[in-house]
């Protein structure tokens, strides 16, 4: 929650202030925050109907929302999107927090694995695709499905744990986005893409494997589906860049077991990531 305050300074435009001023504490509000007003005028006539002015204003809460991201771990869905996974997505869905939404996109359509998978676990919605839809394809299916403002889209061979997640969201939590990403750690190798030890840093892309999606700073326009594979993670930061929106690098580490030799199943781990 933040703590915001407003200023009238100026009686003579309390027609405008009445306006802005209830429309932005209404949605603020709405979002957690605790908004208070500091009239300089001394003026004593504030009603409720003027406080509540304007609060169904759908563009007003849109527009505010994109500038306020408090966000907590109720906000996210993961998507996992597979191809053939089966020796590594038990571990990468077993440490996500399991109170989060998770949603698999089975471009394998595996029913043996589906059943295994919501048998074990209670937090998945799985779905098999009645074809390869591809990785892109596959995120966008499962964005649609998720009902949640953020989508953490990570890779069945990628690893995160409570503690990190509740890390990412703590850092994230008052920063304005489009897409953000965490490092990612290979072989003890971390990839970064800065030198820096901030917090956050802009970036001009971020790595498919791990990456989260604020979906309000979208139109519903998510990869290009013209991408079976391979670059669509670069095509969408570019066209998220064009539009004005910002990329953040997270600097928290996650484990991507991808990079590493995992003897029969290296051809296995190479489809789940990249078909």
């Amino acid at each position: 929650m933040t703590k915001i305050l407003f200023l009238n300074p100026n009686k003579w435009g309390r027609g405008i202030t009445t306006i802005w001023i209830a429309s932005h504490s209404s949605v603020l509000k709405q979002n957690g925050h605790k908004v208070e007003l500091f009239d300089s005028t001394f003026y004593k006539e504030w009603s409720d109907n003027e406080v509540k002015f304007n609060t169904k204003n759908k563009w007003l809460d849109k527009y505010i929302g994109q500038l306020i991201c408090n966000m907590n771990r109720t906000d996210f869905t993961f998507i996992i999107t597979t191809y053939r996974s089966s020796e590594v997505i038990f571990e990468c869905i077993k440490d996500i927090p399991n109170d989060i939404k998770i949603i698999v996109v089975d471009n394998s359509a595996n029913e043996k694995l589906k059943l295994e998978i919501e048998k074990k676990f209670t937090n998945i919605d799985y779905y098999l695709m009645p074809e390869n839809y591809g990785y892109g394809k596959g995120n966008n299916f499962g964005i649609l499905k998720s009902n949640t403002d953020y989508v953490f889209i990570i890779n069945p061979d990628t690893k995160i744990n409570n503690e990190k997640f509740s890390e990412i969201i703590e850092i994230l939590r008052d920063k304005n986005f489009a897409i953000s990403a965490p490092q990612i750690r290979e072989q003890k190798k971390i990839y970064k893409q800065s030198k820096n030890n901030n917090e956050t840093y802009e970036v001009e892309q971020v790595p498919g494997m791990a990456m989260i999606i604020n979906k309000k700073k979208f139109e519903g326009n998510f990869f290009d589906e013209n991408f079976f594979l391979y670059m669509e993670e670069v095509d969408l930061c570019k066209r998220t860049r064009n539009r004005g929106e910002i990329i953040l690098e997270v600097n928290v580490q996650l484990d991507h077991l991808g990079g590493q030799s995992h003897g029969k199943y290296d051809l296995e781990m190479e489809k789940s990531r990249n078909w």
